[in-house]
């Protein structure tokens, strides 16, 4: 039974996928499993999972023959994974410090009343051109003071316990492109919050991602997200702001 279960689900994401296994591949930490999750792609990207699954018995592959989506694909990887920790990567991210599992397992280990742990990010373009960086707060504080405002947490960053995310119903479908960003709000209400001040991964600005093809989307499900949370975490009339503000922006 491995220490931590990675999930990574794919849709179409030939392109940057074996960087992304690789990456984790990489980590100096190795009590793992990568659940790869290919929800119904019609490129490459199956053939690229079982190229390395042939090679390596941690790599763990579950297909869907058709799309179903994100948030189904990864309640189907927790359902189905096996460790203590969950770790997250999307397929065309990478995870760019070698220690960063092992960093994360460390701090959880050491501290029981922690559920989430993030770490910062290399924010990047389509080439791997570095266009940016990201650190969010670091201390529990000031996550929680910051939480409503902006979402504190990389998806392809965190470490979070498979036992508080099952307490918390897992990701849920009616926060469509949001669903990591409602899991900690929820996941925050059983365990402390930490980013560790280091980074950890590279985040890809894929134009074709749902980062920048959902924007609306996002903006207003976050801000729904924060009306639903407005008595669990401080700061709500700023995050109405906010989050207005970014919504009369995404309309533009």
């Amino acid at each position: 039974m491995p220490k931590v279960s990675i999930l990574l689900p794919v849709y179409n994401g030939q392109k940057y996928l074996a960087s992304s296994i690789q990456s984790v591949l990489n980590q100096s930490f190795k009590d793992w499993e990568i659940l790869v999750i290919n929800d119904g792609s019609t490129d490459e990207s199956l053939s690229i999972i079982e190229r390395f699954s042939s090679i390596d018995p941690r790599i763990k592959i579950i297909n869907f023959e058709k799309n179903v989506g994100l948030v189904s694909v990864l309640n189907e990887g927790v359902k189905q994974s096996s460790g203590i920790f969950l770790a997250r990567i999307d397929s065309d991210d990478e995870w760019i410090d070698s220690d960063k599992l092992k960093k994360q397992v460390e701090f959880l280990d050491n501290h029981p009343e922690y559920a989430l742990v993030g770490t910062g990010a290399t924010v990047i373009d389509e080439d791997g051109g570095v266009i940016g960086r990201i650190n969010f707060a670091e201390d529990d504080k000031k996550i929680r003071k910051n939480i409503l405002i902006k979402n504190q947490f990389i998806h392809s960053s965190v470490l979070v316990k498979k036992e508080a995310v099952e307490k918390c119903y897992s990701y849920q479908q009616n926060e469509k492109y949001v669903e990591d960003y409602g899991l900690w709000l929820r996941v925050g209400q059983v365990g402390k919050f930490k980013n560790l001040s280091f980074v950890g991964i590279n985040y890809r600005i894929n134009l074709r991602g749902e980062t920048a093809t959902k924007n609306r989307q996002q903006v207003s499900n976050s801000f729904k997200l924060a009306i639903g949370f407005k008595s669990k975490y401080p700061n709500f009339w700023l995050a109405c702001v906010k989050w207005t503000a970014r919504y009369l922006k995404a309309l533009i």
